[in-house]
């Protein structure tokens, strides 16, 4: 590391002008120079970064009274909750602890139903309508319906042709591939 910065500082004193002769103890002189100045360069470039960060840092970062925000339903339920006091009896002890047990439970059952909720709402999300039957048998009905279209088409028999589109009234009735078979089979001649 050292070799490659003492070779670049070398070269970079070549480039510039020096008295004729090459005496050494200028070139020495003219290296120290070069290196000072990239020194410095690069003491500069990362104090500018260090003020330019310090400014974003200090322009970023808030200043005055934070804005109070309002406390949620179970906090207001918490701070229902009075501090502890100490009570003589044990009776009072034990309703000061139930009633502490009701808050407690209360809190729990309204963090599930909102986490529930959270999770209905997901699934609900990602659910897909399902498919009408047209949807459901739309590759196949227009297999056949294409099938025979292309028998008709490349002259085979027009039996042939008929078989396909009555599979399709046969296999998928009601539906609107089973209507455009129908037709097809009525433009057949006999």
């Amino acid at each position: 590391m050292q070799d490659n910065l003492l070779k670049n500082l070398i070269q970079e004193a070549d480039t510039r002008p020096q008295s004729a002769g090459g005496n050494p103890v200028e070139l020495a002189a003219l290296v120290r120079v070069i290196y000072r100045q990239r020194r410095r360069r690069r003491f500069a470039a990362v104090a500018t970064a260090f003020v330019l960060l310090g400014c974003l840092l200090w322009r970023i970062t808030p200043r005055g009274p934070i804005p109070q925000e309002e406390p949620s339903p179970e906090v207001a339920i918490v701070a229902e909750i009075a501090p502890v006091q100490f009570e003589h009896s044990p009776r009072a002890r034990m309703e000061r602890i139930d009633r502490e047990e009701r808050i407690v439970q209360s809190l729990l059952v309204a963090e599930r139903a909102r986490r529930l909720a959270d999770e209905a709402e997901e699934i609900r999300g990602r659910m897909t309508p399902p498919a009408s039957r047209d949807e459901q048998v739309a590759p196949v009905a227009a297999g056949y319906l294409v099938s025979g279209d292309h028998k008709r088409a490349a002259g085979f028999p027009v039996a042939n042709a008929r078989d396909d589109y009555a599979r399709v009234v046969e296999l998928f009735p009601e539906t609107i591939w089973a209507d455009q078979a129908k037709a097809r089979l009525a433009s057949l001649k006999p």
